[in-house]
């Protein structure tokens, strides 16, 4: 068999091979379970959590807490609106959702004042980043570890591949414990 042809069999056997987008990304809702974001299953700790709730219209209500550095105990909560587009979920960060979201630093509530100092800072940043204003939208690929709560998150902003690595989720039960905290260090 030609080198050529043997590399296209491979190629593609690896392709049918990878998995392939969930075709609904927002099932375990269903069980209850909420999003974890990178997290850390030891300190049972997360990047972002995310906690999905079916709206009549059939889209969802998103409450997502997240955190600002991967240093600093410093969160970011905010609500919004997710659809289902095929199997993405997608939704717009607007400035009211960012005017409207609540930090809190190492699970407190910061101080209004305090607050009203940093929100315009945090929406000039999500502004610089292209998050403002542009349809987000993700799929959710099984990771390969054999979990079926474990899954690859691919983003998209407006269309385009987001300048960012894939991230790692979990789905979890509100009740196991996982907070939006920095992993310890080492």
């Amino acid at each position: 068999m030609p080198i050529a042809s043997l590399l296209l069999l491979l190629a593609a056997q690896a392709d049918a091979a990878a998995p392939s987008p969930s075709a609904d990304p927002l099932a375990l809702v269903a069980q209850g379970l909420i999003e974890c974001a990178e997290p850390d299953e030891a300190t049972k700790t997360c990047r972002a959590l995310a906690h999905f709730t079916p709206r009549p219209d059939g889209s969802f209500t998103d409450d997502t807490e997240v955190l600002l550095r991967p240093d600093l105990k410093m969160t970011l909560s905010f609500s919004g609106v997710a659809l289902l587009k095929g199997n993405q979920v997608c939704g717009t960060v607007s400035v009211e959702m960012v005017q409207q979201a609540k930090l809190r630093f190492g699970g407190e509530p910061l101080p209004p004042e305090q607050s009203a100092g940093l929100l315009p800072r945090i929406q000039e940043g999500m502004a610089r980043e292209g998050l403002i204003g542009r349809e987000l939208c993700s799929t959710r690929t099984p990771d390969g570890s054999g979990n079926p709560r474990s899954f690859t998150r691919h983003a998209t902003i407006a269309g385009q591949p987001v300048n960012h690595p894939d991230d790692h989720l979990l789905w979890v039960s509100p009740d196991a414990g996982y907070k939006v905290a920095p992993r310890p260090k080492p």
